[in-house]
Order: structure tokens, then C-alpha cells, then sequence
């Protein structure tokens, strides 16, 4: 069960930043620990279609995310489609968890403010991602230009403050409607339609039995 959850945040988080790229090909998500979990992987294509693996070894009952891993790193990959070559972003493992790894994977490689909480239990993995987008043309409102309004660092943090109060049963029991409008009721939201998600795999367990 414990494994479970850490792999159902990475298919989760992996989901989230695949659909946010708009990708053509794939990314493929990577913890390579030197505990008694050595290896955790997840794919997810541009279709949002998602498989996941994992390499153990022992009993993991009550052991945390830190404890299961251990030192290790954090790797990356961006396939594109029809590119003969592929991107990849190798990072120390740093994080109490699948989160914050991913958090500070964006802000010490991308230079991105990006705030992210996930959850999963045995029937479903959830996530929600916030990311301060870079300005266009490089303007910035400041607060003593236009009384009253809030600068960018101002609504990013009480974007983060308000996100920060939801809840892992919120992500994984409330529709995506009802959860940002719970969360930021007092704004402006436009809410796009809709993407499946699937679980998609050319092995089998025969295939991987033969391993």
C-alpha cells in the first residue's frame, strides 16, 4: 500500500505536467533511490495515456517516502515525437515526498514557481498543479501604481495560501467543478474542457515475467 500511493502521486504528477506541455511524444518521470525502493517510473504520453513500474525489495510497511528511497536522484525525460534526440534533466533527490521533489525539480531547473499537491489510495490517484506563468512582454503591476490592486507576488501568494488548504479526500473525492470553485470562489476561472486519462502498456505480465 505504501508503495502504491508514492506511485500513484508520480502517475499523477506525470499526468499533470504532460497535459500542461502539451506534448507530442512522451515524458517519462524517474526515482532512482538507494533504498529499499530502487526504482520508480512512470510515462505518460501526449494522449495522456499513463503506465507506471517499480523495483523493490523487502517489506515497506510503515516506512516513509524518505525511507524507502533514500539518497538517490531525480530524472526527467521528454521524448518528442519525430526528434532523434531526447531532453533529459538529471537532479539530486531532494523532497519529504513525491511533491516536493517535483517542486524543487522546477524551481532549481526550470526557474518556475510551481506548487503542487497529490494524493492516491487503492481505487485512484489525484493531483493539482499551480504554476506562476512568466509575465508577457515583461510588464509588472506594482502595487503603488494602481491603488488597490495586487502586485504578482501578492496573488501568488494567496493563490498558494488559498491551494494550500485543500485536502488529499478533497483531490480524490470532489469533482474538479466543485474543488476550484470551493478553493477560489472570489476569482475569475475559466474551466476547459475536460481530458481521459488511461492506463496504456505494449508489455503484459507474461512479457514482464520474462524478464
Amino acid at each position: 500500500p505504501a508503495l502504491r500511493a508514492v506511485l500513484g502521486e508520480l502517475m499523477a504528477a506525470a499526468t499533470l505536467l504532460a497535459a500542461m506541455l502539451k506534448l507530442k511524444g512522451a515524458m517519462i518521470l524517474q526515482i532512482q533511490g538507494k533504498g529499499p525502493v530502487s526504482l520508480l517510473v512512470v510515462e505518460c504520453d501526449g494522449g495522456l495515456n499513463v503506465r507506471a513500474t517499480a523495483r523493490w525489495d523487502g517489506e515497506l510497511d510503515g516506512l516513509s517516502f524518505v525511507q524507502m528511497v533514500g539518497d538517490g536522484r531525480f530524472v526527467i525525460t521528454l521524448d518528442h515525437q519525430g526528434s532523434s534526440q531526447a531532453y533529459q534533466s538529471i537532479v539530486a533527490l531532494e523532497g519529504e515526498n513525491v511533491a516536493a521533489v517535483l517542486q524543487n525539480y522546477m524551481q532549481r531547473s526550470e526557474q518556475l514557481d510551481t506548487r503542487m499537491w497529490l494524493a492516491a489510495d487503492d481505487q485512484s490517484a489525484a493531483g493539482m498543479l499551480v504554476q506562476k506563468m512568466p509575465l508577457q512582454g515583461g510588464h509588472e503591476v506594482e502595487s503603488d501604481d494602481v491603488e488597490g490592486h495586487e502586485t504578482e507576488d501578492d496573488t501568488w501568494q494567496r493563490i498558494t495560501m488559498l491551494s494550500d488548504t485543500v485536502k488529499p479526500e478533497e483531490l480524490l473525492g470532489l469533482p474538479a467543478e466543485v474543488l476550484i470553485h470551493r478553493l477560489y470562489s472570489e476569482d475569475d476561472v475559466t474551466l476547459f474542457e475536460a481530458k481521459p486519462v488511461a492506463f496504456r502498456c505494449s508489455c503484459s505480465r507474461d512479457k514482464v515475467a520474462k524478464m
